[in-house]
């Protein structure tokens, strides 16, 4: 069961499920927190601290910001349940043996609520080898997280109700991989949606927004955003788009290609070797698969269920998509709010149906992948 919240939610239906789901998918999700690296450092905020404090688990820090300025490679910043006010810019960086973790002890506990111009962004993380993990994000500005850094994981968060007032030239999103020269981002088991003036469509406005080589977006959900559900433009190169649901947005389901900076239409940097397989795009106001601008011919859509669209699919250069179910997804219950059940129910045509090229080992609820004869489409993997 999933609902919309508003900015100042309490705890609703939708937080209580967010709570159940995170508790049992973060453990093996983030295999890489379970254990302590080499140079591990535990710093602690919490809204009873002070930040004259150590950091300390019994004298924490007030704001996550001043842990993050402290932190070094191989630091977990444990960030306990309660409400976040800052506007954060977080800039240090791990290493691959040691990366920095931002976690919610309490995955979606932690509530970040920012108020600021129009155009700013909740979280803005610029550090390298770094994890945000676990938190529940909101603000008045133009999005939720937004990630500079290479070699980060941003995963389980539930970012929504991001007005972006405007669909102006600077854009906005829940869930943003910026630097057109980054690379190797995981953008993994989110919550993402009311983003931007929906139902109003706008381009530069979307749920998951990838800019550059590199990355996988994997087991996400995403609904009720003013452009893409999940959208890969300007230096896209080598991804992985699998396993993910966008229904009810406004411009379209799963879109993109490569244009504007860092190159400008030069013919030669085309958004190619983009995998999309394994996805559920559903009753969106636009198209569900689309490419457009510039993209290469080495492209791959296969598996992904793809119906009730205004128009269901839109390649180029000839590129054809293979093993599609062309079918209502079967749900428990489908509400385009929200509202619905979003598991599969046993007469879903989504059941093994997927490909296990890029597919995850677990599913949103952290079920081990696959369960049946192959991999299920979309998030959730049918349990018999």
């Amino acid at each position: 069961m999933l609902s919309t919240s508003s900015l100042n939610d309490g705890p609703n239906l939708m937080r209580r499920c967010l709570l159940q789901l995170a508790r049992r998918a973060l453990p093996g999700l983030l295999t890489v927190l379970a254990a302590a690296p080499a140079g591990a450092v535990d710093l602690y905020v919490a809204p009873s601290g002070q930040d004259g404090n150590p950091g300390t688990a019994a004298l924490p820090f007030r704001t996550i910001g001043t842990a993050a300025r402290v932190a070094t490679a191989g630091t977990k910043i444990h960030v306990a349940p309660g409400l976040y006010t800052e506007i954060l810019e977080t800039s240090a960086s791990g290493t691959a043996a040691d990366p920095i973790a931002y976690v919610s002890s309490v995955p979606g506990g932690a509530r970040i609520r920012t108020e600021g111009p129009e155009d700013h962004w909740s979280w803005t993380n610029r550090g390298s080898h770094v994890q945000i993990a676990g938190f529940d994000v909101s603000g008045n500005g133009a999005g939720g997280i937004d990630n500079f850094g290479t070699n980060v994981q941003i995963v389980r968060n539930h970012v929504h109700n991001i007005p972006a007032l405007g669909c102006t030239g600077n854009g906005g999103a829940g869930i943003a991989a910026s630097n057109y020269t980054n690379k190797n981002v995981i953008i993994s088991h989110n919550l993402v949606h009311d983003i931007g003036e929906f139902p109003e469509p706008c381009s530069r406005v979307h749920g998951i927004y990838f800019q550059h080589k590199g990355g996988h977006i994997v087991n996400n959900i995403v609904y009720r955003v003013t452009g893409w559900g999940i959208h890969f433009w300007h230096a896209p190169l080598r991804i992985e788009i699998v396993n993910n649901l966008v229904f009810n947005n406004a411009k379209g389901g799963i879109g993109g290609g490569a244009g504007d900076g860092p190159y400008f239409d030069d013919p030669s940097k085309p958004a190619d070797h983009i995998t999309v397989v394994n996805n559920i795009a559903y009753d969106n106001a636009g198209i569900g698969i689309e490419e457009f601008g510039l993209t290469g011919t080495s492209n791959f859509y296969s598996n992904n269920l793809v119906s009730g669209n205004e128009q269901d699919w839109s390649l180029q250069h000839g590129l054809s998509h293979s093993r599609t179910v062309a079918a209502a997804p079967g749900f428990v219950r489908y509400d385009p709010d929200g509202n619905g059940d979003y598991r599969l129910r046993a007469d879903s045509p989504a059941i093994d149906q997927g490909t296990a090229k890029g597919a995850p080992i677990v599913d949103y609820d952290g079920v081990a992948r696959p369960q049946g004869r192959g991999m299920d489409i979309g998030p959730f993997e049918f349990v018999p």
